[in-house]
């Protein structure tokens, strides 16, 4: 599996053309803007572009993201203003799960208390994206950031002692890409390059049976993976859920 990754006008890198292809074919007018990964100071500012020119043909039915003046990264509390609704994003302006309001602003500042916003059935899609809809705060309960954090870095550090112990030069550290190539080539069964919802299904029980992760997040790493909404997950998709540097190189 070729994973050259490929910066789209939209400020997403893609692995492959295809992955170009089938947004195209999902409504968005990607093009190819250069060989390697996005850049952090440039993913934003290309994604509001893009998404402000989609805007000017459609209408103002559109989300266009906020980017940081000093360093061109995505604003930490994005808003769609015509819909009412704001939530917290990460570095790479992919919404965080169970952080979204309506008619206010979320705290996007990880403190030491941790809250979880409970959602309910309602939800929206902003350019791709689902966005759910707020009805009860609780704390300590759900998968909250800190959760989603802690629950990446178990997952991957597992995937990466897994890795090492089928490697010849075990002493040197591995690659994130490989690591996380290689566990998505374990658990793609029918070998089509997708994450089917059945196999992550298998993953989740294998992955309950080998070590303790927080059960409200590994109970949604299929929702919480699938960006683009389609029902399956993508390498892409796959590598940037767990955090993994896209800028890694074999």
């Amino acid at each position: 599996m070729n994973l050259t990754t490929i910066c789209g006008n939209n400020g997403r890198t893609y692995y492959a053309m295809c992955d170009i292809k089938r947004a195209i074919c999902n409504g968005e007018p990607v093009k190819k803007l250069y060989d390697g990964p996005c850049s952090d100071a440039e993913r934003c500012s290309l994604a509001r572009a893009f998404w402000q020119d989609i805007a000017k043909k459609q209408g103002g039915d559109v989300f266009v993201p906020e980017c940081n003046h000093t360093d061109g990264t995505y604003l930490s509390t994005q808003c769609f203003k015509k819909m009412g609704y704001c939530w917290c994003v990460d570095r790479y302006g992919r919404p965080i799960p169970g952080t979204s309001t309506k008619y206010s602003q979320p705290s996007c500042q990880h403190g030491s208390e941790r809250i979880s916003i409970k959602v309910g059935r309602r939800s929206h899609r902003v350019n791709g994206t689902e966005v759910e809809g707020i009805t009860e705060i609780t704390k300590g309960k759900g998968c909250t950031a800190v959760d989603r954090s802690s629950f990446n870095n178990k997952l991957y550090k597992m995937f990466e002692e897994e890795f090492d112990k089928t490697t010849v030069n075990s002493y040197e550290r591995p690659n994130p890409l490989g690591v996380m190539k290689n566990k998505f080539e374990e658990f793609d069964l029918d070998k089509n390059s997708l994450l089917s919802k059945a196999e992550v299904k298998k993953m989740k029980k294998k992955l309950r049976q080998k070590m303790a992760l927080p059960r409200p997040c590994l109970r949604r790493l299929f929702r919480n993976c699938d960006f683009n909404c389609n029902g399956t997950i993508e390498i892409s998709e796959w590598i940037q859920c767990l955090g993994v540097n896209i800028s890694s190189r074999f």
